[in-house]
C-alpha cells in the first residue's frame, strides 16, 4: 500500500510539472523555438554586442531627416514600383520605418568604427546581422509572391543568405587594405599586412588608419548636421575640406616621402602627384 501511494504521489508531481510546463510554453512559446528565439538580441547577438539599443528608432527631427534621406527615398520608390499596388498603407509604412531604422543603426555603427570603439571584424559581423534583421519586416509582412517580386528570390532561397554574405565580405580581410586599396596598386609585392609592416613600421600603419578614420568621422558628423538642418551645404563642404587638409598634413608629419606613396593618392611635396 505504501509503495502504491508513493507511485501515485510521484505521478501527481510529474503531472503537475507537465501542466506548469505547458502553461509556461503557452505564455512564452518563442523560448522553445529554435527558429524563433526570444528577442532580436538573441537572434542577432553580434549586433547586440556592439549596440545593445539597436531596436531604438530615431525620433523627431532625426526621424524626418532619415525620411528625406536620398538612399531611403530611392529604396521606397523601388518598393512602390515593384509591389506598391498590392500593399496597404500600413504595410508600406512598416517597411519604410524598418528601412529607416536600418540606415540609422548602420550610421551609428560606422560612427563607432571610425571612433575605434569597435573592431573592424566586429563591425563587419554587426552589419551582416543588421542586414538580416532589417529583412524581418519584409519576411513577416509580405506574401511569398510579393517578397520574390521585390527581391528577385524567395524567402527560403539560399541565395538570400549568400547575397548578405557577399555584401559583407570585404575585398580584403585587412582593414588597412580596404581603406587604402592604393597600397597594393603602388606595390604589388605587398599581399599581407605583414608584407606592409616589413616596409613601414606597424605603429605608423596603425596611426595612418586612425587618422583616416578620424577624417571620416569628422565628415560624417558634418553630413549629419547638414541633414538635420544645423548647417548648410557650403558649411558641410567647407568642414570636409578642412578635415581632409588636416588629415593630409598629419600624414605628412607621420610618414616619410616614400611612405606617403603607399597611403595618399596625391601628396604635394612628397613626390606623389
Amino acid at each position: 500500500m505504501e509503495r502504491y501511494l508513493r507511485i501515485i504521489l510521484i505521478a501527481s508531481v510529474i503531472v503537475l510539472m507537465v501542466c506548469v510546463a505547458i502553461a509556461f510554453y503557452g505564455q512564452h512559446p518563442c523560448l522553445f523555438s529554435g527558429s524563433h528565439r526570444a528577442t532580436a538580441a538573441d537572434r542577432y547577438p553580434r549586433l547586440a554586442a556592439v549596440m545593445a539599443d539597436f531596436e531604438a528608432p530615431p525620433t523627431g527631427k532625426e526621424l524626418e531627416a532619415w525620411r528625406n534621406n536620398s538612399v531611403h527615398q530611392s529604396w521606397m520608390l523601388v518598393v512602390e514600383d515593384r509591389i506598391g499596388e498590392s500593399l496597404k498603407d500600413e504595410t508600406m509604412e512598416r517597411i519604410a520605418l524598418q528601412h529607416i531604422q536600418m540606415l540609422y543603426v548602420h550610421d551609428r555603427l560606422v560612427e563607432k568604427c571610425n571612433l575605434e570603439e569597435i573592431s573592424w571584424n566586429d563591425w563587419i559581423a554587426a552589419c551582416a546581422e543588421l542586414t538580416q534583421w532589417s529583412d524581418e519586416v519584409c519576411r513577416r509582412e509580405l506574401t511569398d509572391g510579393e517578397y520574390e517580386k521585390l527581391w528577385g528570390y524567395g524567402k527560403n532561397d539560399p541565395v538570400a543568405r549568400e547575397n548578405i554574405e557577399a555584401l559583407w565580405t570585404p575585398p580584403d580581410s585587412a582593414e588597412v587594405f580596404v581603406l587604402f586599396p592604393q597600397i597594393k596598386e603602388h606595390d604589388p609585392s605587398i599581399v599581407t599586412e605583414q608584407d606592409l609592416c616589413g616596409k613601414i613600421a606597424r605603429e605608423k600603419v596603425d596611426r595612418a588608419v586612425s587618422l583616416y578614420k578620424k577624417m571620416l568621422y569628422d565628415q560624417q558628423m558634418a553630413e549629419r548636421d547638414f541633414h538635420v538642418g544645423k548647417i548648410g551645404m557650403s558649411e558641410m563642404v567647407s568642414s570636409g575640406n578642412v578635415s581632409h587638409k588636416s588629415y593630409k598634413a598629419k600624414m605628412k608629419e607621420l610618414l616619410t616621402a616614400d611612405e606617403c606613396r603607399y597611403f595618399l593618392w596625391e601628396c604635394e611635396g612628397c613626390g606623389v602627384e
